[in-house]
């Protein structure tokens, strides 16, 4: 028993037949008694693969992620700001990349939120309130709508003819209306169809515009860093210091979010409700991980996070409907 307690300690002896003075990844020259390549990192063996060492490779890649996403959560809710601020300074072994965590929490939270959201309810409540005044294809009006050819595209003529003539095609809408050949024209009868498919089916829309939102945030949130960075121009921070900020408060938000959607989907056990609470818990989280983060008062931070989020919201807003125009391009 002691033999053992004293050996524990001690490293472990290498069997030379394993090792090699070569790495098989980079051919980069080592030392025999080198566990790891100093040039790529691969771990000096030059032992068959068994089945063994493939999981304990698979596991040992999962724990060190799992590992590094709880400190990374930990971190975040025990004090705002800490995280980002560290990051910032070099300490970024034991927290996960901030661009993946934002992607990872992203989607997941997007997934649930497709799966969650009751798409046949919604169907049902839009069937029932454009019962009344759905338009059926009228070839008559339709008729009538051609016969006043022009050469120059006409928005508001061109829905009602493919609303009343029943076409999606464009070069038949284009061919009957008269109008010029373009890829302008083109895409704005792609538009008026998505409208109509959005218009009937608003679920399936749902289903199918979701899962491009993670991608959408990720290019949105380095355009909104610059106004983060406008405002504290005159504080020591780069640009990029911001964005690892934001993409941390955004992941936060949504973990926010998922939380509160969770938890009222387990207790209502139907479908997702959402009763503003989380976001009242981010507005006081922000203010914290501000102050921490760029040092400042309570008074000063109070005001640039309230005109931040007005820029957020405007700039947010813009974005979705440019988003939602060029996915109804393409639905």
């Amino acid at each position: 028993m002691l033999k053992w307690l004293k050996s524990i300690g001690k490293p472990k002896r290498f069997k030379r037949e394993f090792r090699s003075e070569t790495c098989l990844n980079c051919q980069h020259m080592i030392d025999v008694s080198d566990q790891y390549c100093s040039n790529c990192g691969q771990r000096n063996s030059n032992k068959k693969l068994s089945l063994s060492d493939l999981i304990k490779e698979l596991l040992a890649s999962i724990f060190s992620y799992d590992s590094r996403l709880r400190k990374t959560i930990g971190a975040i809710f025990t004090r705002p700001g800490k995280i980002s601020l560290e990051y910032t300074h070099g300490k970024r072994i034991k927290y996960v990349n901030p661009f993946r965590f934002f992607i990872s929490i992203a989607i997941i939270f997007f997934l649930v939120l497709t799966w969650l959201i009751p798409k046949e309810e919604i169907q049902k409540q839009v069937n029932e309130t454009n019962k009344e005044f759905l338009i059926k294809p009228n070839d008559s009006i339709a008729k009538s709508i051609a016969k006043q050819k022009s050469k120059k595209f006409n928005f508001q003529k061109t829905s009602r003819y493919i609303k009343y003539s029943g076409l999606s095609s464009y070069d038949s809408i284009r061919t009957q209306l008269g109008f010029e050949d373009s890829m302008t024209n083109q895409l704005k009868v792609k538009l008026i169809n998505g409208s109509f498919k959005l218009e009937k089916s608003p679920s399936d829309f749902i289903t199918y515009i979701l899962p491009k939102l993670p991608f959408f945030l990720f290019g949105f949130i380095p355009i909104f860093s610059l106004f983060s960075w406008l405002f504290y121009l005159r504080r020591k921070f780069t640009y990029v210091d911001h964005l690892i900020f934001n993409f941390h408060e955004t992941s936060v938000f949504f973990l926010l979010l998922l939380l509160e959607i969770s938890i009222n989907f387990m207790v209502n056990n139907d479908s997702a409700s959402f009763n503003s609470i989380s976001i009242y818990l981010f507005i006081i989280y922000h203010i914290m991980a501000s102050m921490y983060f760029y040092k400042q008062g309570f008074f000063k931070t109070l005001v640039k996070c309230f005109l931040l989020a007005f820029l957020y919201i405007i700039t947010c807003l813009l974005f979705v409907v440019s988003l939602i125009s060029a996915s109804l391009m393409f639905y």
